[in-house]
């Protein structure tokens, strides 16, 4: 209380002060002489305007996450009382990944550090006060839940985040803001125009339907544009290779094979490249030998 009522205090003081002042100022002005009233106005009149004054443009919204490294955020739970009792200082943070906005959906992916093919998805819809949870294992889902998302909780904090535009998808690359266009007095803008959209709503376009995945790894492809061109090159590559092996079989069952790799192992953008990169240079391989084995 004593922070608002000091400055109350002063500012009455400061304006108490200024109309005391001002009367002995008043009586001298009206006992000058008219040359001296004669040159104070024209001295007022050729005084230049003051230029306005700029308004201070509002900082952004903090964000609530301790770390983000390559796109991943790191955020630091509190401790409880026995880790009080019990003298721990600190807690591991709980790492995630940012997937993206879709058709209003905010999806963020928990990483589990000990077990890369475990992770938690959390999906909500604005203002977020509910959030399904689902447990992952690869392909599967192992665990589906509904949960009420507390302001103060671990989860209420990573969504703040989301909804605010403090995070951007992984595997997206970071972009300078574009230059505010000062529109022109003579023709004022336009205030109809379309806004651009945000890049969190856009899925990128690939092989497969980018609305219907349920994986780990479709989901960072789906999100990434270095990912879906990969995918659309290996889509084209692979069709050649398919119509150059006499065993349909066994391309097929190689196929079954590198995608269960891909689905188990890839949780990062790193891998996928790298998975990428192999296939294309295999499947070329292949489709210029016919040969199902070619490495």
């Amino acid at each position: 209380m004593r922070i608002f009522v000091l400055p109350c205090l002063s500012a009455a003081m400061l304006v108490s002060a200024c109309n005391h002042s001002s009367k002995p100022e008043t009586s001298a002005v009206a006992t000058s002489a008219p040359q001296h009233a004669s040159t104070s106005a024209a001295g007022s009149a050729n005084t230049p305007a003051a230029l306005p004054v700029p308004a201070a443009m509002p900082a952004p919204p903090p964000h609530q996450y301790a770390m983000e490294q390559d796109g991943t955020y790191g955020y630091e739970p509190t401790l409880s009382e026995d880790d009080v009792r019990s003298g721990k200082a600190t807690k591991p943070l709980v790492m995630m990944r940012y997937v993206g906005r879709r058709d209003g959906t905010y999806v963020l992916l928990l990483i589990d550090p000990d077990n890369e093919n475990y992770a938690t998805r959390v999906t909500c819809q604005a203002p977020c006060n509910f959030a399904k949870l689902q447990t992952m294992s690869g392909t599967m889902v192992l665990k589906t839940e509904t949960i009420r998302v507390a302001p103060n909780s671990l989860i209420g904090a990573m969504l703040d985040d989301a909804l605010s535009g403090q995070l951007r998808p992984y595997g997206q690359t970071v972009t300078m803001p574009r230059p505010t266009a000062v529109p022109s007095t003579a023709q004022p803008a336009d205030q109809s125009a379309p806004q651009d959209s945000s890049p969190q709503s856009d899925l990128q376009r690939t092989s497969f339907d980018c609305s219907k995945v349920g994986s780990i790894p479709e989901y960072l492809i789906c999100h990434d544009p270095e990912l879906a061109a990969s995918d659309r090159e290996l889509a084209n590559i692979y069709q050649q290779a398919k119509d150059a092996v006499p065993d349909k079989a066994a391309f097929a069952a190689r196929t079954r094979r590198q995608w269960n790799f891909r689905q188990r192992n890839c949780r990062d953008k790193p891998c996928l490249v790298s998975w990428y990169a192999y296939q294309k240079e295999t499947l070329t391989k292949i489709a210029q030998t016919g040969d199902v084995n070619a490495q």
